[in-house]
């Protein structure tokens, strides 16, 4: 499965604000794809040893005059 192109990602820093020192935002067309990124790092070998996930947070983005 190749996500390359399909998927924009938005690393953070976060240090204070929770619980972890950086967050990172995925932005993609469909929901589905976001859904293919966390499954295929869950299960890779260096997430499945050392990995360790906090919440997921999930919405939409529309412009203003889409959502009226």
């Amino acid at each position: 499965m190749c996500l390359a192109g399909r998927v924009l990602q938005l690393v953070t820093a976060s240090t204070g604000l929770d619980d972890y020192e950086w967050g990172v935002t995925l932005f993609a067309e469909d929901l589905e794809v976001i859904k293919d990124v966390v499954y295929t790092l869950r299960y890779d070998k260096g997430s499945a040893l050392y990995g360790e996930f906090g919440r997921f947070y999930v919405g939409y983005l529309a412009m203003l005059d889409e959502l009226l």
